[in-house]
């Protein structure tokens, strides 16, 4: 996959942003950390399916992931994996809780960490989306509003 910024950058952005809104510790730092490159892999899997032009960078007719975390749905989609993935692996709530928040902060989205979603979904303009706990397909897409 190829970043738009260096990766250091985007986690080092993750972290400011979080710290803005909550008080994170130095374990949640860690924890952050520590599964950062699960939630990139898995939106790397996610985007290899998905068409729309601005997951691809095509170089002499090589397409190649891209992750731009100034593109909202991708940064929508890489905070809902991190959270969910911190949710099934290292159990702590409360830190799910602050990242789930920031996705609603930033995207007006209802992404729950303990959902399960499958893994190549999409969103397009998704404001005011609410996600609930369901059985979704692989190729799942929602728009704005969406229930």
């Amino acid at each position: 996959m190829v970043f738009t910024i260096p990766k250091e950058e985007i986690l080092a952005q993750l972290l400011m942003q979080l710290k803005s809104h909550f008080f994170i510790t130095e374990e949640e730092k860690a924890i952050i950390e520590s599964r950062f490159d699960f939630a990139l892999a898995a939106c790397e899997k996610n985007f290899t399916h998905l068409e729309n032009k601005y997951y691809w960078i095509e170089n002499n007719g090589v397409r190649t992931c891209r992750f731009n975390p100034f593109h909202a749905i991708q940064y929508m989609i890489f905070l809902y994996y991190l959270s969910h993935d911190i949710y099934l692996n290292a159990k702590v709530g409360q830190l799910c809780d602050k990242i789930y928040y920031l996705n609603k902060i930033f995207h007006s989205v209802d992404l729950f960490y303990a959902i399960e979603l499958p893994k190549q979904f999409g969103a397009e303009h998704p404001l005011g989306s609410v996600m609930g706990r369901a059985k979704y397909s692989n190729g799942f897409f929602f728009y704005q509003g969406s229930q």
